[in-house]
């Protein structure tokens, strides 16, 4: 059976000595266990999930004022959701067509506001 791998945002200690564990897998005991490398060696399964520290995800630029993306009104009119495009990357993401909040790009992470003409 293959082990699936999961991101947690900090790494647990192995239940079975001090070590950072990078597995949450059934132990040969029975029951799950966070292992290290050696300990899961030992006592590990093949069932369960490797573990990896998140990545913290930053913004590719810096700025002082958010920029502002306007959804036109003739886009609201004849759609039930309309497409903006991030400022800083040009991404795309679909929205309704009477937003009017503050997001974070999906592709570069840079946060923009987008404002309905409603």
């Amino acid at each position: 059976m293959t082990l699936q791998h999961v991101e947690v945002d900090t790494l647990p200690e192995c239940d079975f000595c001090t070590n950072t564990a990078h597995y949450d897998a059934k132990s040969t005991m029975g029951p799950w266990a966070n292992m290290c490398e050696q300990c899961y060696s030992v006592y590990g399964t093949h069932i369960g999930n490797t573990l990896t520290e998140r990545q913290q995800r930053t913004p590719s630029r810096t700025f002082t004022d958010t920029p502002t993306v306007t959804i036109p009104l003739e886009s609201i009119a004849l759609q039930s959701i309309v497409e903006v495009q991030c400022p800083w990357c040009e991404g795309s993401r679909r929205v309704e067509p009477d937003a009017n909040y503050e997001v974070d790009c999906e592709s570069c992470w840079n946060p923009y506001k987008i404002r309905s003409m409603i």
